[in-house]
């Protein structure tokens, strides 16, 4: 099996690492396993990955290491699983974009993102955990549009959980939820949203590192 992407075959490779192995990804390199070079799950590994521990977030690297198991080891059904997985985080960000924006334009946004030929390529080809980490987001945004700014901000921290990027988007957020319009402009009631977004963040972070605490060490 070769693939057009590089992502894939790692993020099979560190999940069969605590799947089959019971080692810590964020300690333990594929390449320093005994045997390494024998064990299909890691034979499309790109060389320069197989010395390094996991880059993704510890949600991610558990998710990763869900799927690797059900494969059984094998890196065919691993494959097939990631890809399956991503189609149905791709129809659940479609559906979100579709919420999200305005009326007249939802059957538009709706299919230009749903039938957009690079995600559906990505999907298909690399399974990248943007998907993942997108679907992620994109609940944040929606509970943010209904005011729910602790469940936004749980949201954001369970995205951050699984990639680092979506750190980019907190104080984005933080500032769309000061700035919402309220029937009183009051300080103190003007900076509770903020305040509510950035302890939900905290609270996820905190809580999804504890799969791996050795997450905390990158």
């Amino acid at each position: 099996v070769r693939y057009t992407a590089l992502s894939l075959p790692y993020h099979i490779g560190t999940g069969w690492v605590d799947a089959h192995y019971g080692l810590n990804p964020y300690r333990q390199p594929m390449g320093q396993i005994p045997g390494f070079a024998n064990d299909p799950m890691f034979a499309n590994v790109f060389p320069g990955f197989l010395e390094g521990t996991t880059a993704y977030g510890p949600l991610f690297q558990k998710i990763a290491g869900g799927l690797a198991g059900l494969s059984g080891g094998s890196e065919k059904l691993a494959l097939a699983l990631h890809k399956l997985f991503y189609l149905a985080l791709h129809a659940a960000a479609s559906a979100m974009v579709y919420h999200l924006a305005q009326p007249a334009w939802r059957k538009a946004a709706l299919f230009g993102y749903a039938a957009n030929p690079l995600i559906l390529f990505s999907v298909i080809t690399c399974a990248h955990n943007d998907h993942l980490m997108n679907v992620s987001v994109l609940g944040a945004v929606c509970l943010l549009q209904r005011r729910h700014a602790l469940a936004a901000g749980l949201a954001l921290g369970t995205a951050f959980s699984l990639k680092y990027f979506p750190l980019v988007f907190l104080p984005i957020l933080a500032a769309v939820a000061l700035l919402q319009p309220r029937p009183q402009r009051l300080l103190g009631r003007a900076l509770l949203p903020p305040a509510l977004l950035l302890a939900g963040f905290g609270l996820a972070v905190l809580a999804w590192s504890r799969l791996y605490p050795a997450s905390t060490e990158h």
